[in-house]
This record gives structure tokens, C-alpha cells and sequence, in this order.
């Protein structure tokens, strides 16, 4: 009787850490996920900025107001980077504080 009892007692411990142990690494690869896209559109971000200054606007009248344009859309498109990024750091910022 004595035995079965520890067995049970042990079955039950080893089944805690198991689940505590796959709930760890469940938020784990969430971090390691959120990461990920954090840091990629922190890049997409610079990428669009940078190739946003490098476009020469032209001289001609006609095709400025294009060429603005295009280099707003693509400040917007940085800009929405941005955010997702900074919400991603803003996530693991608190998981790391334990605030989430």
C-alpha cells in the first residue's frame, strides 16, 4: 500500500514538472518568435527609410509630385515597420520584467 502510494505521489510530481516545464517552453518560443518579428521589422524599417533618402527627386515638375509620392508611401511603410517593432520590444520588455 505504502508503495503505491509513492508511486502515485512521484507519477504526480513528475506530471507538475512536465506541464510547468511545457508551459516554459511554450513562452519561451513565443518570445523567441515575437523576437524574430520584432527584429525583422526593426530592419524592414531601416531599409525602407534608407532607400526612402537615397531617391533624388527629379527636376521635372511632371514627375515630383510622383516621386514625393512614392517616397511618402514608403515613409509609411517604414513607419508601420517601426510600430510593429516597438510593440515586439515593448511584449518582451514586460515578459522580462515579469509584468506579462
Amino acid at each position: 500500500m505504502e508503495y503505491r502510494e509513492t508511486d502515485r505521489l512521484t507519477r504526480e510530481v513528475l506530471e507538475s514538472v512536465l506541464i510547468e516545464s511545457l508551459f516554459r517552453f511554450q513562452a519561451m518560443t513565443l518570445d523567441i518568435v515575437v523576437g524574430g518579428i520584432g527584429m525583422a521589422a526593426a530592419i524592414v524599417a531601416a531599409a525602407l527609410w534608407l532607400y526612402a533618402s537615397l531617391i533624388a527627386p527629379p527636376d521635372n515638375l511632371d514627375t515630383f509630385i510622383g516621386e514625393l509620392q512614392r517616397i511618402a508611401r514608403l515613409n509609411a511603410y517604414a513607419a508601420w515597420a517601426a510600430v510593429v517593432a516597438a510593440l515586439c520590444a515593448a511584449y518582451l520588455f514586460g515578459r522580462q520584467n515579469r509584468w506579462l
